[in-house]
């Protein structure tokens, strides 16, 4: 017998991964602790991942070594870092996870060894009672059954069974919405469960158990609670209408419900205007409403996409300078097209939206990228360009971290030491970041730094800025003791403090071990 995920392995992950990058990312995830939590039940591993935008809900299927995996997360690829990070979590707790479900199975067969003793009329008692009060084993029951019925001629029977399943799926649902857009809001568990029943309900309808007026009747509810616009599940809600639509009428009732409220008027237009293109393939319908409505950059970049995909390159570079032009934010997927477009055809040209690029991006990643594909002969002009810009803009600690890529350690120190006397500055994280990597080029040069670090948080006073005035103190001790041998420098420093101080108490003791 085939026991699920025991063959699984790291090997195993990495061909799962879509590339060597993704299994990469999916480690660090894994290692940062962003797997909140991981389970198996049957053949079906589950975990819980957080991601850049929540908590993604991941499934891996055991088919007899054969793995399919999913995951709630945008990915367009096939398995991305979330599922990597799901099973290398579960391979960190493998023998403990295979045990305890293990040790569930063997609960569940002495469950089953009792059950046997019970008559049909008690067991059929035992069920009803358990249906009225557990929806959960309720589904359960309702699937298992439409299994066992399937392929057996008991078409109307299954039918029963398939709209019982979707009524039961689609009441919790709608008690979950309700609550939430009465509070604005709700536990994250019941959120999980809300999800889970749409994606039933879905899978009814994507496999065409289910009649079309009972998906009218679910779109229309989902509508009612998405216009109410106060859960903060409409994305949810949207993605489950989208995906219950499997025909051309579908779409076009959906396209009605969107045109029926004017709020969010934008947005749903930017819904409609995806189905008349990725849905029903109209690309006259489309073309018309997208020239319409050409607000953001996102809008040009969708029509960009549209002609590049069609081959008409030259329509797609028009659109995209047009987008640049036209729109004051969000044309970084725009520059990045006319960028790419430009790249080994026209150097100047290519150039100009690498450096428009920066200007978008003040950062050391965007340094970096002009640096790389510059002409040797240019690059001394366009590193004072950057420099320039960034000192006008006033991004200083970018300008720091350029400095140090380029190993300039006395700018990187003009940077820390700039203002040291200026209150608003002493709890800038970075700048002490760099401090503490330049400790054992300019040890006395960053005295007071963090002697004036020390001295404010003690002024503060408290527990924890006494902490912190201890954790700077320590530095001290090292600059002091181990490299510029000035123990007695560092004594009268501490002595100093000690004195002034005498009667805080909580600060002597945080100071104590020094």
């Amino acid at each position: 017998m085939h026991k699920p995920f025991v063959s699984l392995n790291t090997q195993t992950v990495k061909q799962l991964a879509d590339s060597s990058k993704v299994f990469s990312r999916g480690e660090e995830y894994f290692h940062s602790g962003a797997v909140a939590k991981v389970w198996i039940e049957g053949n079906k591993l589950f975990a819980r991942v957080l991601g850049s935008n929540g908590k993604y809900r991941v499934t891996v299927e055991d088919n007899d070594d054969k793995f399919l995996c999913h995951c709630t997360c945008p990915y367009e690829g096939e398995n991305c870092k979330h599922i990597v990070a799901a099973c290398l979590a579960f391979l960190d707790r493998k023998d403990e996870l295979l045990a305890s479900a293990k040790r569930k199975e063997g609960e569940h067969d002495d469950l089953r060894t009792q059950m046997h003793t019970l008559d049909k009329e008690d067991l059929a008692d035992l069920l009803v009672l358990s249906l009225k009060t557990h929806k959960d084993w309720k589904n359960t029951l309702l699937h298992e059954l439409a299994n066992r019925f399937k392929g057996k001629g008991a078409g109307t029977v299954n039918q029963k069974i398939y709209e019982e399943q979707f009524s039961n799926h689609f009441d919790r649902v709608r008690e979950v919405l309700q609550e939430f857009n009465e509070y604005g809001g709700g536990p994250e568990e019941e959120e999980e469960e809300a999800y889970g029943g749409l994606q039933e309900i879905v899978k009814l309808f994507k496999e065409k158990k289910l009649n079309t007026e009972t998906k009218r009747q679910f779109i229309d509810k989902m509508f009612h609670y998405y216009d109410w616009d106060n859960s903060g599940l409409n994305d949810m809600v949207m993605e489950a209408v989208f995906e219950s639509a499997t025909e051309r009428a579908d779409w076009e009732y959906i396209i009605e419900k969107l045109k029926t409220k004017k709020e969010d008027s934008s947005y749903r237009q930017s819904l409609i205007i995806d189905i008349y293109r990725n849905h029903l393939k109209d690309d006259a319908e489309y073309l018309k409403l997208r020239q319409q409505d050409l607000q953001y950059g996102n809008d040009y970049f969708d029509l960009v996409q549209y002609w590049h995909k069609k081959g008409e390159i030259d329509k797609a570079v028009a659109v995209a300078k047009e987008g640049v032009e036209s729109c004051e934010r969000g044309v970084d997927d725009l520059l990045e097209h006319l960028f790419n477009h430009y790249t080994g055809k026209d150097y100047a040209a290519a150039l100009g939206y690498l450096k428009k690029i920066f200007v978008e991006h003040q950062n050391l990643e965007q340094y970096k990228r002009l640096q790389k594909f510059a002409r040797k002969e240019d690059w001394k002009e366009l590193d004072r360009w950057c420099g320039d810009l960034l000192e006008k803009e006033k991004v200083f600690h970018e300008l720091a971290r350029i400095h140090r890529f380029n190993k300039e350690y006395d700018k990187v120190l003009a940077y820390v030491l700039a203002n040291v006397n200026d209150n608003w500055i002493w709890d800038d994280g970075e700048r002490e970041q760099f401090a503490d990597e330049l400790i054992e080029r300019y040890p006395n040069e960053l005295v007071p730094f963090y002697q004036k670090r020390a001295e404010r948080h003690i002024a503060r006073m408290g527990r924890k800025d006494y902490q912190k005035a201890a954790h700077y103190a320590k530095k001290l001790k090292g600059i002091y003791c181990k490299r510029l041998n000035q123990k007695e420098v560092w004594q009268k420093f501490i002595d100093n403090i000690r004195e002034r101080y005498a009667n805080r108490r909580a600060l002597l003791e945080e100071l104590k071990n020094l």
